[in-house]
């Protein structure tokens, strides 16, 4: 194995002992395959006591999201150094810190589950995210699609659109009826705001406003595909044009934020390989397991991610319980389906970003173009 390559768990701990964390979460693998704990982790370094406390209807897919959303601020603390792309950003640490933790929290909102959500009554929005209009102390806001393009990949009309053509794209999922992503962002600009409101004076109340919307529109971005031909004519019905505007973004460093965690949401990879919901519950790895059998380089121009030692680590598994690695309900047989998956959405980023991502045997190298 190439000798620049390190395990993420090695280098997630390097990360860890420099946080202004208690000592239990010093080390990745003594907390990470726990959700109560992740749940604990956000809570200190996002100062926000109300994370985690769930909707019991959809605690389960919040549960396995909790493991992903601090795999992905770690990773892309590790990640940082690929292109720069991040230090473009003013006061990174704290945009991407919060940008990540809440990034899908979404999923953990009674409103995910429901029908034909109307985002602004049914959520009793009080302080919309998508508009430039603000009164009295959120007026600082006003304009702000004009004052920061960097931060807006899609007009707010065109996210609002989307929103409504996930509805109805979701109409059978019964985990998600609608994106997760701009729920999302709603919802914690919606949440948030009003507490910056009751905390801050004037010149902070400002600043930490200004911030909150950045990352909230990242977040609200972040989950926005391309339409697939097979759902061109439910695009139709949107408008006319809806499905060609959507398509036509490419995702580039002049947005900083939402191509960083474009790269770091697509990259972690231990919500598809670890999630506890699978059908094939056996075959999953633990997180900590993963993390420490997935090895990586991050240079300033690549990353490469070695998938070798985990695909042993199946076909072991498989010896352990006497299956043959070519038996379809192996170990092996479902990495593969699941390597496949997860490479085929690495490989999708030149469509979609200013990244290229290639897959070669056990490794996968992302550069930019």
């Amino acid at each position: 194995m190439d000798t620049n390559l390190r395990s993420l768990s090695e280098l997630i701990n390097e990360i860890l002992d420099k946080e202004n964390v208690r000592n239990e979460f010093k080390k990745i693998g003594e907390f990470i395959n726990s959700p109560q704990k992740c749940w604990k982790f956000m809570n200190i370094l996002l100062r926000d006591k109300a994370y985690g406390k769930f909707d019991p209807k959809v605690y389960q897919q919040a549960k396995d999201r909790a493991k992903h959303s601090v795999v992905t601020y770690l990773l892309g603390k590790v990640l940082m150094p690929f292109e720069n792309i991040i230090y473009m950003e003013n006061n990174y640490k704290e945009l991407w810190l919060k940008t990540s933790l809440y990034h899908d929290y979404g999923y953990g909102s009674e409103y995910i589950i429901k029908e034909n959500l109307n985002l602004r009554k049914d959520a009793k929005i009080k302080r919309y995210l998508l508009q430039d209009i603000y009164q009295d102390k959120l007026s600082c806001l006003n304009k702000y699609s004009c004052k920061h393009p960097e931060d807006f990949a899609y007009t707010y009309n065109l996210i609002e659109l989307y929103f409504k053509y996930s509805i109805e794209y979701k109409k059978n999922n019964n985990k998600e009826k609608s994106d997760h992503g701009i729920l999302g962002g709603t919802l914690v600009f919606n949440s948030l705001s009003g507490k910056f409101l009751k905390l801050y004076r004037s010149n902070k109340l400002g600043e930490e406003l200004k911030s909150l919307k950045k990352f909230c529109l990242a977040i609200a971005q972040h989950n926005i595909y391309k339409i697939e031909e097979k759902y061109l004519q439910l695009a139709k019905t949107i408008s006319d044009d809806f499905a060609d505007n959507i398509n036509k973004v490419i995702i580039d460093e002049r947005k900083p934020l939402l191509l960083f965690l474009s790269l770091v949401d697509t990259v972690e990879c231990v919500k598809k390989f670890c999630n506890n919901e699978s059908k094939k519950g056996s075959h999953n790895f633990s997180a900590k397991i993963f993390l420490e059998k997935l090895y990586l380089s991050v240079e300033q121009d690549k990353i490469i991610l070695d998938f070798s030692v985990l695909r042993q680590h199946a076909k072991m598994k498989d010896k352990g319980r006497k299956i043959s690695i070519h038996d379809a309900n192996s170990t092996t047989k479902w990495f593969e389906k699941t390597f496949c998956s997860y490479a085929s959405g690495v490989e999708s980023f030149s469509t979609w970003t200013v990244l290229d991502g290639i897959c070669d045997g056990d490794r996968i190298t992302i550069t930019k173009k």
